[in-house]
């Protein structure tokens, strides 16, 4: 795992096909969301979005991050907090 730029990460989950990969993430996403962060005396709750696409399902490094892209964009655009697994054909 690690920083991409901004506020967005990449993680690479080897040996892992696209729809367990989703279950993990799916599921470190509901574990974060448990967390309870402090601000000085204000306590809160944060979450994530996430986009996953397969290597498998693209030919280049650059495809497969333009379509991990889209769909953190739908995950985000479909209401944020989920994860959106990304279509070879879209």
């Amino acid at each position: 795992m690690g920083r991409v730029g901004g506020e967005e990460f990449a993680v690479i989950l080897v040996d892992t096909d696209a729809e367990n990969a989703t279950r993990i993430l799916n599921e470190m996403r509901e574990h974060f969301m448990a967390l309870v962060f402090y601000s000085g005396d204000i306590e809160f709750h944060s979450a994530f979005s996430c986009g996953v696409a397969s290597f498998a399902d693209y030919d280049t490094a650059q495809e497969l991050n333009e379509a991990a892209d889209r769909a953190l964009y739908a995950a985000k655009e479909g209401g944020r907090n989920q994860v959106v697994l990304a279509h070879a054909n879209q």
